[in-house]
């Protein structure tokens, strides 16, 4: 839907006042309360605010949720994640304001939208996706829901990833795994990688080069690349297009049932160079190589990120490729696991986590390009 459409439907709703923002129209709601486009009143710039109603946190998971994400974004500053603005928690009203940049669009609509795309479009929207990807990982983040929807789009092609609510610091994971937690959940099954939808495997940056290498090929095809119904489903198709695994790989699934599971489906020879072809018809040869090289089956033998950027399909865009040091990146991935640990979050009520969220810092400083700056977080 355009804005144009949305200030048309939304010209009979209340909408909120805001301070310091001209509200335009509402965009849409969600489970925890409504996003609205906006216009920040001193610099004209076009803003998103996502009004969290406190009352529909019925969970500490869901509080939890929202604390992860403004913990992330406070500390994560990259041309390819979305940039937090601001922060506005009333306790008298119950809501917090998060306030981003607006983006014209959602992956998901491009693609649903648009059947012009050409391959340099979908050489410089996979390029951004990836860049921001490397950047998660080297400063240690697991983004964990990574799909159409939470990768956000500008007309002039500038993408943006989206939804850090899942995300978390691999530091954390280690541990939670350690104690026996359930590590494997990602949020939507059909960009879930086999280690997760079998068990066998943690989620890690590899998870989310899985889900990187659906969205691209959705974007290349126009359709979901696995549409399966239930995990078992769902790995029944990634193997039934990938083929078995052979013995040697077969025995690093470390679940005895996964690999009971993958053995029962018969013995399936790797998809040919004309199989790729017929599943991206228009794409060229190098983008489906990509693909190919991020939808490998096990973890350690996908391309990572980094390596991605790298490939012969980004050759124009190289130049571009630019990242932190790794002493900056090892500094940042060391605030983040400090700043954002969930260790003891499980024991925390949904009182303790909304009193946090409002008494956090806002004017704690901020980690940016190599230096320190204090952020915009207030609290009203």
């Amino acid at each position: 839907m355009t804005l144009a459409a949305n200030e048309i439907f939304s010209r009979s709703k209340a909408l909120p006042d805001i301070d310091g923002y001209t509200v335009l129209c509402e965009l849409g709601s969600g489970t925890y309360g409504v996003v609205y486009a906006a216009v920040d009143s001193l610099s004209d710039a076009p803003v998103a605010i996502k009004r969290i109603d406190t009352g529909l946190l019925c969970e500490v998971e869901d509080a939890h949720r929202v604390l992860t994400e403004l913990r992330l974004l406070r500390l994560i500053d990259h041309e390819d994640v979305l940039r937090l603005r601001r922060v506005c928690v009333s306790l008298e009203r119950g809501t917090i304001d998060i306030v981003t940049d607006r983006f014209d669009s959602d992956l998901h609509q491009i693609i649903c939208a648009n059947d012009n795309l050409t391959d340099d479009h979908h050489r410089i929207l996979a390029f951004q996706l990836l860049r921001g990807l490397a950047f998660l990982a080297g400063c240690g983040v697991v983004h964990r829901d990574l799909k159409p929807h939470n990768i956000l789009v500008n007309r002039n092609c500038k993408l943006v990833i989206a939804d850090l609510g899942l995300a978390c610091p691999i530091a954390s994971l280690c541990r939670q795994a350690e104690r026996g937690c359930n590590m494997h959940y990602v949020t939507t099954r059909w960009y879930r990688a086999p280690e997760l939808c079998g068990a066998f495997a943690r989620a890690s940056p590899q998870s989310d080069v899985w889900a990187a290498g659906c969205v691209i090929a959705e974007l290349l095809s126009r359709r979901p690349m696995f549409e399966g119904r239930n995990d078992r489903e769902q790995l029944a198709l990634i193997v039934r297009f990938l083929g078995t695994p052979p013995p040697e790989k077969l025995r690093e699934v470390a679940n005895a049932r996964t690999r009971s599971f993958i053995t029962a489906l018969g013995t399936i020879e790797a998809p040919s160079a004309t199989r790729w072809r017929e599943a991206f018809p228009s794409a060229s040869d190098d983008a489906i190589d990509l693909v190919k090289r991020m939808l490998a089956f096990l973890p350690g033998d996908r391309i990572t990120a980094t390596e991605a950027l790298s490939h012969p399909y980004f050759a124009s865009l190289a130049a571009w490729a630019h990242r932190l040091s790794e002493h900056e990146e090892a500094k940042l991935a060391q605030m983040i696991a400090t700043k954002c640990n969930t260790e003891g979050d499980a024991k925390m009520t949904l009182e303790s986590v909304m009193s946090e969220i409002h008494a956090e810092d806002f004017f704690a400083l901020q980690y940016k390009r190599g230096h320190f700056f204090g952020d915009t977080l207030m609290a009203s």
